[in-house]
């Protein structure tokens, strides 16, 4: 509305010195409202028109070719992602995840972690240990260490996920020697209500064991 105002100032704050019949009448909340149904209806046919290409069974060129002008963004992954979220579709999720990326697009962490939720879901563990691997990789030096746990914990509800996702995840930071990150997400995770496997903990304690890093408090793990 603040941008309506500066770019009809006058129409806005002044009244109308000759009124247009009630009946025509339209306020800027509408015109806003109806800007934002149309583009929101435009992005679910695109949604849809994926998702449809991807059941078909289209290879990546014949996609290519069909959306050659589609610009992705991440509204519109998230969105593609959430409509092959059923086990069913995993394969076909996964194929867009890597089609997208061929695209050029740049998945943040929340996309992969809407990926690896569906793969866990539809018990595709390999494939979700290797994105988990992934994102954990390209997040080494981000100041937020959480930021992985967080967002996976964040989609958890909307994917309808299982708590694998989380021993995968620990057992991930153990395989790349992030001993030190994993406690800690450990603990977050125990903050938020999730316990851990034996079999996690006992993997992320092994690695510790075989380094030459110690953690006084590791025995009140």
């Amino acid at each position: 509305m603040a941008l309506l105002r500066r770019t009809f100032p006058s129409s806005i704050s002044k009244p109308l010195k000759n009124p247009i019949h009630p009946r025509l009448c339209i306020s800027w909340f509408e015109v806003a409202r109806f800007l934002h149904d149309g583009s929101k209806t435009e992005s679910n046919t695109v949604v849809s028109s994926i998702c449809d290409s991807l059941r078909r069974g289209y290879n990546w060129d014949t996609l290519n070719r069909k959306f050659e002008s589609l610009q992705l963004n991440n509204l519109l992954v998230k969105n593609v992602l959430l409509e092959l979220k059923e086990p069913n579709d995993a394969k076909r999720a996964l194929g867009f995840f890597h089609w997208s990326a061929r695209r050029n697009f740049v998945h943040g962490v929340q996309s992969y972690c809407m990926m690896i939720h569906i793969l866990v879901q539809a018990r595709l563990i390999m494939d979700a240990q290797a994105l988990l691997e992934s994102i954990l990789k390209k997040s080494v030096g981000d100041p937020a260490k959480f930021v992985v746990v967080d967002s996976l914990l964040s989609s958890y509800k909307i994917i309808i996920s299982s708590p694998l996702v989380f021993d995968l995840l620990v057992q991930a930071y153990a395989k790349l020697r992030m001993f030190d990150i994993g406690f800690d997400v450990c603990c977050r995770l125990e903050e938020h209500g999730f316990t851990l496997s034996l079999i996690s903990f006992n993997t992320l304690i092994h690695v510790v064991q075989k380094s030459d890093k110690s953690f006084p408090d590791m025995e009140d793990l």
